[in-house]
């Protein structure tokens, strides 16, 4: 197939294959751009069913156009040769990143949650579900940005309530649901759940249910709940472990109830982690909230400057995640405050104003959700 040319597309090389077919790189003549090229295997190509699963990965595709889902351009169809052109996005897939990097960084993988939680997001609400969701069907551009792929198996929301799944359970077994598994109608919950495994394998570096046999692979699905990430990576916070236990709890009713609600709690992951980055090794200054003038008096003017720089950093931080001007200010008066004192101010007065302003900063923060860790 390499070297071959079909249509308006020469073929350059192969960059995988699958149970469907190969996907080659190839070189659009007429546009002059580069694309992925994905070939129906030869013996399906008189197998009616393959041909219009194939089609239907097209179709589905082309509807779907957004940053974070490899675009679909269009049909390539031949005597010999059915296939589908797409973006060519030069990167590797989360699954090689994994298994070749080990776990990846958990400020990074909170991006990546959030980037392909934008795209199902907006593939659930154009009405269709993708069903085989996976760290190799997401692939990473140079950018290090993250794109669905293969919408193969993919069924609108609405044709998945008119029909049962007796016959079939589509997707990968290591990423099914208990819904998916058991048979019953498929809803947008299934993605999900295998986004809450995706996230595990980000953090941890493998599968949750690392089972041998089909068996034990099912059992863990349906009956089993992954070990908590924190109690053996103390590094990752209690609380992304409660994101992927709630995607992947057993009870639907229990679930996200859709990939917003997942995307919200990354976001707010995030936050945190903003505030809490390079706090690690930091001295204990929740003193700050407690003082009153008698304690200020006493104080280390040493401490009071280095507690002030630490509080600016994480004003800049927070100012960074979006919160307004005005409580960016409260953080910046207290550095110059301090600042001050460092150079020899003495009047304790005007810090202890600002260490009151700080107070309510830190109750505003607490009651939009932004802090409820750090103090």
């Amino acid at each position: 197939m390499i070297g071959r040319k079909l249509q308006n597309y020469k073929i350059l090389s192969l960059l995988g294959e699958g149970g469907m077919g190969s996907v080659y790189k190839a070189f659009d003549v007429k546009l002059e751009r580069y694309a992925a090229l994905k070939i129906l295997n030869l013996n399906s190509t008189h197998n009616s069913t393959f041909i219009e699963r194939f089609k239907r990965e097209a179709r589905n595709q082309a509807k779907l156009m957004h940053p974070n889902i490899v675009s679909v351009f269009g049909f390539v169809e031949e005597k010999d040769v059915l296939g589908i052109t797409m973006e060519y996005i030069e990167g590797d897939t989360l699954e090689s990143i994994i298994r070749n990097k080990g776990r990846i960084e958990f400020s990074y993988a909170l991006e990546l949650m959030e980037q392909i939680l934008t795209g199902i997001e907006f593939a659930h609400q154009q009405g269709f579900i993708h069903r085989d969701l996976k760290p190799s069907n997401i692939i990473l551009d140079l950018n290090g940005n993250a794109k669905i792929m293969d919408f193969g198996i993919s069924k609108s929301i609405e044709e998945l309530k008119s029909i049962t799944q007796h016959n079939a359970r589509p997707g990968t077994l290591l990423y099914m649901s208990p819904e998916q598994l058991s048979g019953k109608i498929i809803t947008i919950k299934s993605d999900l759940y295998a986004l809450g495994i995706t996230f595990y394998e980000m953090l941890v570096g493998v599968h949750p249910f690392p089972s041998q046999t089909i068996y034990e692979i099912i059992e863990s699905h349906v009956n089993k709940i992954p070990a908590r990430i924190n109690s053996f990576i103390p590094s990752i916070p209690s609380e992304a472990d409660d994101l992927i236990l709630k995607a992947m709890n057993k009870a639907p009713e229990n679930n996200f109830k859709n990939a917003s609600e997942f995307k919200a709690g990354i976001i707010n992951l995030k936050q945190i982690q903003l505030l809490n980055d390079n706090y690690a090794d930091g001295r204990d200054v929740s003193w700050i909230w407690d003082v009153d003038f008698e304690k200020l008096k006493e104080m280390d003017i040493q401490d009071i400057f280095i507690s002030g720089i630490r509080l600016y950093d994480m004003a800049i931080r927070l100012k960074i995640a979006g919160l307004n001007e005005e409580n960016f200010k409260i953080c910046d008066d207290f550095q110059n405050l301090t600042h001050n004192i460092i150079q020899g101010s003495e009047n304790k007065v005007y810090v202890l104003a600002t260490y009151t302003a700080m107070i309510g900063y830190r109750k505003f923060l607490h009651s939009k959700g932004y802090i409820y860790k750090l103090w």
